[in-house]
């Protein structure tokens, strides 16, 4: 998901005051931004797969109170992700990177090796915007998480479908 921010028709009046004298000021913005549309976005996973293996994801999902499951269904359609290059980015005026992507079946992958994270309720929005590769604020952008875009595949998997229901 990746969202940017558009300037207006709109100029932006934004009273101050001075702390130190008590004078009223109307500073007039022109360069506002206020419109906030998505240039990419993704549809939700039923569920993401984390390897259990990874202890710095395990770790964030329990420090975040985020439930998991050690049961990943049999019939599931389960994704990733090759890494394939990266593009730099400027989003709201901080330079990044972002890394290109291809999607995969994971056909041979064992369900016991990953915790399955449910997408639904209150955390579903910060799991999609943490977990996948392409997020603006992805775990991913941050330093400790970097690891995540530094292998040929993306190691958080998908769970899109479920077959034969």
């Amino acid at each position: 998901m990746i969202q940017d921010h558009f300037k207006g028709d709109e100029i932006l009046d934004y009273p101050l005051r001075s702390v130190k004298t008590g004078a009223d000021t109307l500073f007039k913005v022109k360069a506002y931004h206020p419109c906030v549309k998505a240039i990419e976005s993704v549809d939700p996973p039923l569920a993401y797969l984390i390897p259990k293996s990874d202890s710095t994801l395990v770790a964030w999902l329990r420090r975040s109170h985020i439930g998991c499951s050690d049961t990943v269904p049999a019939d599931s359609g389960i994704f990733g992700f090759r890494l394939t290059g990266e593009e730099k980015t400027n989003f709201e005026g901080i330079p990044g990177v972002l890394p290109l992507i291809s999607k995969l079946s994971m056909e041979d992958l064992k369900p016991e090796d990953y915790l399955m994270v449910p997408v639904r309720g209150i955390f579903s929005l910060k799991l999609i915007l943490a977990l996948e590769p392409r997020a603006m604020y992805g775990l991913a952008t941050y330093p400790d998480f970097r690891y995540l875009v530094s292998r040929e595949v993306y190691p958080i998997l998908r769970v899109e479908k479920q077959t034969g229901k």
